[in-house]
């Protein structure tokens, strides 16, 4: 997901098969900095906890594909390799997110077949043995090139909503897409038709279902961009609400007043929260200085309150977590003020968007975090991908950071 929706971003690396620690193994059981992949070029995109307390991520590998492949995996809770996926065909293919489901992971991204991209959902068990794999084809005329970006279980549990994009080949512009799937992987009912604006591009990073006087309700986070255009007008954050049958019932877009209508505005996530949602993106001002924002808004999409911060010339957020005490932990890039090149960045606010503490983590060469969570025990977990290129180590290197709850990686 972020190789294809960070047109803002880069990378830090370091990797052996499988799995390397940094410098001696920790003392301290729940902090560490590991990093895993091959001998070439590893991207990170989502990590989750699974049900034994461990994680799982995927992302996407050069290390085991001629052309790139989906990768995924799986690691104890002190960060140990327990095994590893390789899926994919024969092109560019992208993992982008996943879920825990009975038995096993959905997995979503996308396969490149015959030069063309096609939305990919494969099942795999709590081995990381392949189950089935599914190459959805919409059946929408006039349309090509798809990726999923987000998957989460249905408001009845009875299957999954998939959200991304397809392109309009008659127009050649991007549009939003969201699709009901069964457990099986087979598409339910009639795709809604794909979502977008005259002569934008239109994405979806997200969606969640709710019910609304008995009735579904899909509301997807993406982003908007006229094409050719360069002024700041011409990019805008939007919050969709679909109804059952697809037609938009509220609708958060740039004219709104809830969000700075003077700068550009990228969303790149968006959570569930009690009572309504948390969005990170990034805020970008006429002197293209890029800023990280939290929105949080209720499920009706009034706002609660929309917060910037700015720690030097480039900072974006990609990833942002609910923690227990009610504020929120953000992970992304950051241009660290004792260097100039990017650094993978954590921060921690409170329930109405105070920092409380932030971090860097990185070497001299561009660094990112695609993904940060809460750990069970109070801590944190990032998902980073590093860029190291020295003799030893490949260009991008999936590396997972376990902090205490102030952030820092402490052996104890």
């Amino acid at each position: 997901m972020l190789r294809n929706k960070l047109y803002i971003l880069i990378l830090f690396t370091f990797a052996i098969n499988s799995c390397k620690d940094f410098g001696p193994k920790p003392l301290y059981e729940k902090g560490f900095i590991k990093y895993y992949g091959g001998a070439q070029s590893d991207v990170s995109e989502v990590i989750k906890i699974t049900s034994d307390g461990g994680y799982i991520m995927i992302g996407s590998t050069d290390s085991y594909s001629a052309s790139g492949d989906i990768y995924v995996l799986k690691v104890d809770k002190e960060g140990n390799f327990e095994w590893e996926t390789v899926l994919g065909a024969e092109g560019t293919d992208k993992g982008t997110n996943l879920i825990e489901t009975a038995g096993g992971f959905m997995l979503v991204g996308s396969i490149e077949k015959n030069n063309l991209e096609y939305i990919y959902v494969a099942k795999i068990d709590a081995n990381g043995d392949t189950l089935w794999t599914k190459t959805l084809n919409p059946g929408l005329a006039n349309y090509k090139n798809a990726i999923a970006y987000d998957i989460e279980e249905s408001y009845d549990k009875s299957g999954y909503i998939i959200a991304g994009k397809i392109t309009d080949d008659i127009n050649q512009i991007e549009k939003a897409i969201i699709l009901n799937i069964d457990k099986n992987g087979i598409l339910q009912g009639k795709p809604f038709e794909p979502y977008g604006y005259i002569g934008q591009n239109v994405n979806s990073y997200a969606v969640y279902e709710r019910k609304v006087n008995g009735k579904s309700v899909y509301d997807f986070l993406g982003n908007a961009t006229k094409k050719n255009a360069t002024d700041i007008s011409a990019y805008s954050m939007i919050v969709i609400s679909l109804n059952d049958v697809g037609n938009a019932r509220d609708a958060l877009l740039k004219t709104d007043p809830r969000i700075n209508q003077t700068e550009i505005q990228f969303g790149f996530e968006m959570k569930t929260t009690q009572g309504g949602y948390i969005i990170v993106g990034t805020s970008i001002n006429s002197s293209n200085n890029e800023d990280i924002y939290l929105l949080k808004l209720t499920e009706n999409f009034d706002k609660v309150w929309f917060k910037t911060y700015d720690f030097g010339k480039s900072d974006v957020g990609v990833s942002v977590s609910e923690t227990t005490d009610g504020g929120y932990v953000v992970g992304g890039k950051s241009v660290n003020t004792n260097k100039q090149d990017d650094d993978a960045f954590v921060m921690k606010v409170s329930s109405t968007g105070e920092v409380e503490w932030k971090k860097y983590f990185g070497g001299t060469n561009r660094d990112y975090t695609t993904s940060v969570i809460q750990a069970n025990d109070g801590g944190y977990v990032a998902l980073c991908t590093l860029g190291l290129s020295t003799s030893v180590g490949p260009d991008n290197t999936i590396t997972i950071i376990k902090m205490d709850n102030k952030g820092d990686i402490v052996n104890k």
